[in-house]
């Protein structure tokens, strides 16, 4: 993907931290085939040694483990539609499958606790009535994805609040 004409900028999501997943609308995406045949001259060479051919075949899941999926935002790049399959699968090891991205569940104070003693039923809200919260205890879960990317989850991505008023993380 380092041909003429291609923006190394935008072909990953951040690529000075590391994270070589596939940006958003990346020429890579989708633009990968299932099978590649062996080359003719390996092929020539092999034959009369009864080396079978070895076509190169993409793999179902990439390297996190995700299955390889479309991603409905993108169109395949035409001319490669008749060669494989399926045209879902992203060019490189990294697809760009994972779009749901990690929940957070409160532990501490726990949310809708067996005890009763959140009295609000709404989820993501948690009110007591007198009682002294010492520490809040978040979990940041990623069932079906590659997990959250650490250089995200930041605290001042969470606001915490009581009674209304936002609390600042360290102050008691």
């Amino acid at each position: 993907m380092s041909g003429a004409g291609i923006d190394a900028s935008i072909l990953f999501v951040d690529k000075p931290n590391g994270n070589y997943l596939p940006a958003a609308n990346a020429p890579q995406i989708d633009a990968s085939i299932n099978t590649l045949l062996d080359r003719a001259a390996m092929t020539n060479v092999r034959d009369p040694m009864g080396i079978a051919v070895s076509p190169i075949l993409a793999p179902e899941r990439d390297a996190t483990g995700q299955l390889r999926v479309d991603d409905v935002t993108v169109a395949p790049p035409t001319g490669i539609g008749g060669i494989g399959e399926q045209v879902f699968k992203d060019r490189g090891a990294l697809d760009r499958s994972d779009v749901t991205g990690p929940v957070a569940i409160l532990l501490n104070p726990q949310d809708n606790d067996s005890e009763g003693l959140d009295l609000d039923p709404v989820q993501t809200i948690v009110h007591f009535d007198g009682d002294v919260i010492e520490y809040f205890e978040i979990q940041l879960t990623d069932v079906n994805g590659v997990g959250p990317d650490p250089n995200t989850v930041l605290s001042e991505a969470l606001i915490l609040s009581e009674d209304g008023h936002a609390l600042t993380e360290g102050v008691a």
